[in-house]
């Protein structure tokens, strides 16, 4: 074992060595223009009630939108969802994050998931805790939908992608 000094470094470099599942986040800016992106940072906090978390980086487009909305949807992402991921982790927005991929319109929030996902939760923000340079967010589940299909899960781990 090696000893980083630079603690910033070292935490990334660490943190290389965790597996995380890859999800896409999506919600709705206040003009309705659609917004998502591709997060490793979702984890469940509760089950009563039932509650999950998103961290996302206070530079991110992506945090403007979650701070200004009341709803959001986090969608699990498997291996067939790999190009979704790729394009909503780049600087492209809006719209063409949108280009990839089966999406539908939540009929009650207009929200936009991913249908032929494993998972989806239609998220109602809780709260936002600041901390350093992200936002966390911490959303009770209004409503999860689940395949019934088998699907190779999508987990990114020392910076590639990786199929269970």
């Amino acid at each position: 074992m090696n000893r980083v000094e630079d603690l910033t470094e070292g935490l990334r470099q660490g943190m290389r060595s965790l597996a995380s599942g890859v999800c896409v986040v999506s919600g709705l800016k206040d003009d309705g223009e659609r917004a998502a992106m591709t997060a490793s940072s979702v984890t469940s906090v509760s089950d009563d009630p039932p509650s999950l978390l998103v961290c996302v980086n206070k530079a991110a487009r992506m945090d403007d939108v979650l701070f200004h909305s009341e709803y959001f949807c986090v969608n699990i992402l498997s291996s067939d969802h790999q190009d979704v991921s790729e394009i909503c982790a780049t600087p492209e927005t809006g719209e063409e994050r949108f280009s990839v991929g089966s999406w539908s319109r939540h009929e009650k929030n207009g929200l936009h998931y991913i249908n032929n996902a494993p998972a989806v939760f239609i998220c109602h923000k809780q709260r936002v805790v600041d901390h350093g340079t992200h936002s966390i967010y911490i959303a009770n589940v209004d409503e999860v939908l689940v395949s019934d299909k088998k699907h190779q899960h999508l987990v990114y781990a020392d910076g590639r992608y990786h199929y269970l």
